[in-house]
């Protein structure tokens, strides 16, 4: 077992101001889902903290009532994190960003993470809770193979999630081509 903060990076998100002559985009908890519903435009960050999200790297809610992680997707990259997202860079000689996200979508792990919990309205996770976590690294071998079984997991599910909303929508417009017909 080691602290995750001994085998990545955590940085924590900034505040997006409006646009000005330098743009750049931004990753919201919403953009964390299966559809990221495009990117909010604001200003350059200039905190020390605000680095572009590269491959590899692990997005992590910060606020919530379910652990959600991912790792970043292309459309992603190069931009910046908001404030209620911690971004994970994982030294990846040490640490499989698959394994690390499989690992932090554990019911137990979430759980966890939840007990930590600051804030009456909006509980946020802090920073040191996540930095402080302890994770079985095993070989980095090992921790591909569960991070890409648990990768075909998630995937699997994205499609049948997505499936399920096809299916429904035919059978809605199925039905109503029905009583079109009628009229």
């Amino acid at each position: 077992m080691a602290r995750l903060s001994d085998a990545a990076i955590i940085l924590s998100g900034v505040n997006p101001e409006p646009a000005n002559d330098e743009v750049c985009r931004f990753v919201q908890i919403r953009n964390l889902g299966v559809d990221d519903g495009g990117l909010q435009v604001g200003r350059r960050p200039t905190a020390g903290r605000a680095v572009p999200i590269g491959r590899g790297d692990i997005l992590l809610a910060a606020r919530g009532e379910r652990a959600l992680a991912i790792k970043a997707k292309d459309s992603h990259l190069g931009a910046y994190i908001a404030l209620d997202i911690y971004l994970i860079r994982p030294d990846q000689d040490r640490l499989d960003p698959d394994y690390l996200v499989a690992f932090l979508m554990r019911p137990e792990t979430g759980v966890l993470l939840r007990k930590s919990t600051a804030g009456a309205s909006l509980p946020r996770i802090p920073k040191d809770a996540i930095a402080g976590l302890q994770i079985p690294l095993p070989a980095i071998e090992r921790q591909k193979a569960i991070g890409r079984v648990a990768s075909c997991i998630h995937r699997r599910r994205e499609l049948a999630s997505r499936l399920m909303a096809v299916e429904s929508l035919l059978a809605e417009t199925s039905l109503e081509r029905a009583f079109a017909q009628l009229s």
